[in-house]
């Protein structure tokens, strides 16, 4: 018994020296993971999230900034994307950054805008893209830029999948810009598939605070254009709307500003565009309608608001800067340095692709799928807009266009329009459209046909090209006979009015 028990008490001793051993290591471990934290959080060389925002001041605006270790936007936290994604910034030393969305790109676009700025600007270059196409990934390459992969349909917050690449691109550069708030100190954001430079665009960037804008079209105000007018009534209401209605208009596809004042800026759209509510009036564009609130109502501080007669940012749009000697200059005889919406100008642009597009683009394929029997011609406007299918917003796609000229027996080619994301259209993809309206990224497909042992090309109605004939022959006889078709539509057209003239003096009299 005493045995027994003798080796009961030296059980216990022994189980007792283990539990306080364990909690000594227990305790040592703890001590370790907090030293680590420390020198971690000390040295890491990944960015950290900015400090809590400062309190308001009633001089200027405080910079609204997230809330250290919160990890999430503000407003409820609401990020579209990890900040993995973000965070592997391929950057150099530069204190400058340009940076936008580019979905959808085509590689001749992208040329025209970092190549154009690389001429000028050491910047770091950082887009959002969808896909990455392999001239795409080339060019980007060859100028430093970083690209970002995100996709609007996999977004973290389910009610933006649905939006336009224009829209989600602000909570994405607000998103970014949360990540690296210290690195930059001027920013442009721009529209990447229809802008080029002719000089340093920072350059424009005088004050050491200060946000710049620019204006748009120029010959009617908010309220009289149907587009700005509808975005701002429709997302602010009726009393916003009379309250801008006499505004200029001012175009969000290029803004320049300085860190502080840019913070601000994204900080505003961001909160807009992450309400909940705003998703009833998303749509192409509409992030032009908070633009101009924001710029109307005083809440960008260190604003200046530039229009087309003496500005340096040229907007092909409004018709004001003209385009001479192969340069833009504003009203003032003064060299633009942005060139924003280069291809309202044919000859400008013909101009920018020369210059910048150091590969073949013009490309001819087999169409696949709906298209399958179609040779398709990338770059090509073949019929001045006379193709077989003439409805416009009805058919959004390539594969459409092809599925409804499979459906019309006299249907053998059209012109199909690319989606080019400029909110004045907001449109699907016409198939072809009247002449003269063909402008952008374009591609002709001709429908072919078996005819006996040999293959037949049909462009258009009643015209049939053997292959292999003179294609500068068979294209300039399909251009003179295209030209004869409008002009004969246009001769019948003012018949036609001269007879309903002269009907109504008859009725007059």
């Amino acid at each position: 018994m005493r045995r027994w028990h003798a080796q009961a008490v030296m059980g216990l001793a022994i189980v007792a020296l283990a539990v306080q051993t364990s909690m000594l290591i227990l305790q040592e471990m703890q001590d370790t993971y907090k030293t680590r934290d420390n020198t971690s959080s000390s040295s890491s060389s990944k960015p950290s999230l900015p400090p809590a925002p400062s309190p308001p001041t009633t001089s200027s605006p405080a910079v609204p900034v997230l809330a250290a270790g919160a990890g999430q936007g503000p407003g409820g936290g609401e990020r579209l994307m990890s900040d993995v994604g973000m965070q592997e910034l391929r950057a150099g030393g530069s204190t400058d950054i340009a940076i936008g969305i580019a979905h959808k790109i085509h590689a001749v676009q992208l040329a025209v805008f970092v190549k154009s700025l690389r001429a000028f600007s050491k910047c770091d270059i950082v887009l959002f893209v969808d896909e990455l196409g392999k001239e795409v990934e080339r060019i980007g390459k060859d100028a430093g830029v970083n690209f970002i992969l995100f996709k609007t349909a996999e977004a973290k917050v389910e009610r933006t999948r649905t939006f336009h690449p224009s829209t989600v691109r602000w909570p994405l550069i607000h998103q970014f810009f949360s990540l690296f708030p210290d690195k930059y100190k001027r920013v442009l954001m721009a529209d990447i598939r229809d802008t080029a430079f002719q000089g340093d665009p920072f350059e424009i960037l005088k004050d050491s605070s200060s946000f710049l804008v620019f204006t748009g079209v120029q010959d009617r105000p908010i309220g009289q254009c149907g587009w700005n007018g509808g975005w701002v009534r429709d997302c602010f209401g009726q009393e916003m709307f009379s309250r801008l209605s006499s505004k200029p208009i001012i175009c969000s596809g290029i803004s320049l500003g300085t860190m502080d004042a840019v913070k601000v800026y994204l900080q505003a759209m961001n909160d807009n565009i992450m309400k909940e509510e705003f998703a009833k009036c998303e749509r192409n564009g509409v992030d032009q309608g908070v633009h101009n609130v924001l710029v109307h109502t005083d809440k960008i501080p260190h604003l200046r608001v530039y229009k087309q007669d003496d500005g340096l940012v040229a907007n092909m749009q409004a018709h004001v800067m003209k385009f001479r000697s192969g340069k833009v200059y504003n009203v003032n005889n003064e060299l633009a340095r942005v060139v924003h919406q280069y291809d309202r100008d044919l000859e400008l642009q013909r101009m920018l692709l020369e210059a910048y597009v150091d590969f073949e683009w013009h490309k001819e394929s087999k169409g696949e799928g709906e298209c399958e029997g179609y040779t398709i011609r990338d770059n090509f406007e073949l019929f001045k807009g006379l193709g077989d299918i003439k409805e416009e917003g009805k058919f959004p796609t390539f594969q459409d266009c092809c599925r409804q000229c499979n459906l019309l027996p006299t249907c053998k080619s059209f012109t199909h329009k690319a989606a080019d994301g400029e909110p004045a259209l907001e449109r699907p993809d016409p198939c072809s459209l009247p002449h003269g309206r063909m402008e952008g990224m374009i591609a002709a497909a001709l429908r072919t046909w078996q005819a006996g042992p040999s293959r037949l090309w049909l462009l258009g109605p009643g015209v049939v090209v053997r292959e292999g004939e003179n294609t500068e022959r068979r294209d300039r006889e399909e251009e003179e006979r295209r030209e004869r078709r409008a002009e004969e539509k246009e001769g019948e057209e003012e018949e036609e009015e001269d007879a309903e003239e002269g009907e109504r003096r008859r009725r007059r009299l």
